[in-house]
């Protein structure tokens, strides 16, 4: 019987031996760092994996008896101390309650390696027996390549919400899903959030007709368009002269996912041209061999492209007699062709002419 009880435990002993050198080659051959250490609060290495060397360029044996704490970032310790705190805490309350202890969650360091500089890592920490084991991965350039996209989105957004034009994106079924502040003012929505979402053909064209030349034209050239000209609306329905200079964009697939592209308002600009034009056209006709009742018809015409000329009248101030004679006149309410003239001391038209500016009133300030 005895020499059974030895040989069984001899066996249990090969058994362990092997299992343990099987997860001594696990340990050895994996790329992630295995360390334990005392299960303590102020803990200990008494095992690290060979491959610590490739992430902090320390040898396992520098790291043996040594503190975790000794290497860790000391804004990061503040933040691992209750872990480990709250780990004891469980262990002891394990000795009456006789429950499992949880595993942590994962959690992210620095740590200082053998050249002084700051390497992030990240652990998965369980409990083992009366040790804490660490399986932990350099997650350093991971953190950098974060960083970096970090810093680009932030100089992405910052462009994005200052540039001087407004930048838009639509989705392939025209609904606007991306606009700078910019473009929601240029609408005449207080912010970005008031506009997204809305579709750009039922919200900002007068026409849908409009859109669909659009899309052809952006069809037509190959999903690209420069200074395209149109004739949009803002919130309150007044026009918006715009030009676009847009594009396709596409999915992962190669498949058309939508438009985005930068519209400049040119109304100002456009307003000047169209006025530059009737400018020239009346100073062309004044210099034509016409009559001048054929030149107050064309002044009126060219003005009815700028203005609302609906009742519309011109009249000749003689400064000698303080009186107006009306020498074209078109009114749709008013008959005034019994009116040749009348005295010009106290009347509107004389309010303008003297200050040389024009006059917008209403019945209450007529009567006052």
């Amino acid at each position: 019987e005895l020499e059974n009880v030895k040989a069984n435990h001899k066996q249990t002993e090969k058994k362990l031996a092997k299992s343990e050198e099987l997860y001594r080659l696990i340990a050895e051959s994996t790329g992630d760092v295995i360390a334990l250490t005392t299960f303590t609060l102020h803990p200990v290495y008494s095992y690290v994996s060979h491959s610590v060397k490739v992430s902090t360029g320390y040898e396992p044996e520098e790291l043996l008896g040594k503190s975790p704490f000794e290497f860790i970032h000391p804004d990061d310790k503040k933040k691992l101390f209750p872990i480990l705190k709250n780990y004891v805490n469980t262990k002891l309350k394990k000795i009456f309650t006789g429950k499992e202890l949880p595993t942590t969650k994962r959690i992210e360091f620095r740590f200082k390696d053998k050249e002084g500089n700051w390497r992030y890592l990240q652990s998965t920490v369980n409990i083992v027996g009366n040790e804490l084991l660490f399986i932990t991965r350099d997650i350093t350039d991971y953190k950098k390549a974060e960083e970096i996209i970090k810093q680009s989105e932030k100089k992405y957004r910052t462009l994005f919400e200052n540039m001087p034009g407004a930048y838009y994106r639509t989705d392939k079924d025209g609904n606007l899903i991306m606009i700078n502040p910019e473009g929601a003012k240029l609408f005449g929505y207080n912010s970005s959030e008031d506009i997204l979402g809305k579709n750009i053909s039922q919200h900002l064209y007068f026409a849908p007709e409009d859109r669909k030349k659009y899309l052809k034209g952006l069809e037509k050239n190959k999903g690209n368009l420069k200074d395209f000209e149109l004739t949009l609306k803002k919130k309150d329905g007044s026009p918006l002269v715009i030009s676009d200079t847009s594009h396709y964009y596409y999915d992962k697939e190669g498949n058309i996912a939508g438009i985005e592209g930068i519209f400049v308002d040119i109304t100002e600009r456009k307003q000047n041209e169209k006025l530059q034009q009737v400018l020239y056209n009346i100073s062309k006709a004044a210099n034509s061999p016409i009559t001048l009742n054929q030149l107050y018809k064309t002044i009126h015409q060219e003005l009815s492209t700028i203005i609302d000329t609906t009742n519309f009248h011109i009249a000749l101030l003689d400064e000698k007699e303080n009186k107006i004679y009306f020498s074209y006149y078109f009114d749709e309410k008013d008959d005034i062709s019994s009116i040749q003239k009348y005295d010009f001391s106290d009347t509107l038209s004389a309010y303008t002419i003297r200050t040389k500016r024009p006059l917008l009133v209403n019945r209450k300030q007529i009567d006052k």
